[in-house]
């Protein structure tokens, strides 16, 4: 193990090496991760723009959707899942804005 290696987590390569990893795990990364909140607000304004009273977006195209068109960092791995919580928490909630309409469950705005 190279201690003087400034491009990786001491603590995180030590535990690479042994256990048998890829020690590229270690290295630091350079990109910041935004908060939370920040990358949750990002995919809702996304999928708010697209959902209107017509739509014909279901839970996941919408998810889809999000995945291909969202652009930055983030501070999940898998910003469809993040998108997939919101669609839940929308529809379910009682004061949510969204609705499942038709027999196809398209996801739109509430009239």
């Amino acid at each position: 193990m190279d201690e003087d290696n400034k491009d990786f987590d001491p603590g995180m390569l030590e535990y690479c090496e042994r256990n048998n990893l890829w020690t590229g795990f270690a290295r630091y990364r350079n990109m910041p991760t935004p908060p939370r909140r920040e990358t949750r607000e990002k995919v809702w304004n996304l999928i708010n723009g697209i959902i209107t009273t017509t739509s014909k977006y279901t839970k996941g195209s919408l998810i889809k959707y999000v995945r291909e068109n969202f652009v930055g960092a983030s501070a999940y791995k898998d910003v469809g899942k993040v998108a997939a919580k919101i669609i839940r928490e929308e529809i379910t909630n009682r004061f949510g804005t969204w609705i499942k309409d038709t027999k196809a469950n398209y996801i739109r705005k509430k009239k």
